[in-house]
């Protein structure tokens, strides 16, 4: 039973999305192409780390990498406004995170891995060490811009490989999401340990109650997930729109 059918005749699949905007825009607009019924009702927003404190920590590297669109809009403001010009080589975790640094400026090249993940921005050569058959020399300098308690795979994959720094320029914090009736929901759609947290302290009795399907972008929010006892566990390929549409789309939401 996929898309439309949720075994009511003419209901919709309900999907929760709880990731934060821009992400959510897109991903809600893209499932309700689909057919699905979407409440978009983020649980954590967005809170950049004081001005002084990241522009004071701004530098640009040989190879520049941005794991969030959130990052990205921040580092490249910052830059902007402090008159750092945009040098060395720029990586992007997805699509929409290299169009947040095009937009600043289109004269940059973006490089994005086809799988739009920490683990394709690990298959890149420029970011694969040269003794795993890669272009990464133990010289290059490379700067990766993220959140607080972001997705540490890349940082733990390169930081021994070259010289190496890790900047965050924002943190997630709990909002107030108001009252979510879990009996109408199909299926949630997480995209950080932050909101699992917080929609599992909230609704946790109704969530493994009725046993819903919760799609993750990263092994680590599906780890936290499992320990928490959830057990529909649905990891997508990666946190793009592409990634978590293609996921949803297969599920059984019976």
């Amino acid at each position: 039973m996929t898309e439309l059918d949720r075994g009511d005749e003419g209901v919709l699949a309900k999907i929760w999305l709880t990731l934060t905007k821009p992400s959510s825009d897109g991903i809600a607009a893209r499932l309700r192409k689909k057919n699905f019924d979407v409440l978009v009702r983020p649980v954590t927003r967005i809170e950049a780390l004081p001005r002084p404190q990241i522009t004071s920590e701004i530098s640009l590297a040989e190879k520049n990498v941005f794991l969030s669109q959130h990052a990205a809009q921040i580092v490249l403001s910052i830059c902007e406004e402090s008159g750092i010009p945009l040098t060395g080589r720029f990586f992007a975790i997805g699509k929409a995170t290299a169009a947040v640094i095009e937009s600043k400026n289109p004269a940059v090249a973006v490089e994005v891995p086809k799988r739009q993940s920490s683990t394709g921005l690990l298959g890149l050569p420029e970011l694969v060490p040269k003794s795993s058959g890669g272009e990464l020399m133990k010289d290059d300098t490379v700067t990766i811009f993220c959140g607080e308690d972001g997705k540490d795979q890349v940082a733990r994959a390169l930081e021994q490989h070259c010289i190496f720094r890790e900047i965050h320029v924002y943190r997630r914090k709990e909002t107030e999401f108001g009252e979510v009736n879990i009996s109408e929901i199909d299926a949630i759609i997480c995209g950080s340990l932050h909101a699992l947290k917080a929609i599992h302290d909230k609704h946790e009795a109704q969530l493994k109650a009725k046993d819903l399907s919760i799609v993750v972008v990263s092994s680590r929010i599906a780890a936290l997930a499992c320990a928490l006892g959830y057990r529909r566990i649905i990891c997508s390929s990666g946190a793009n729109t592409e990634s978590i549409v293609a996921c949803v789309t297969v599920l059984d939401l019976k």
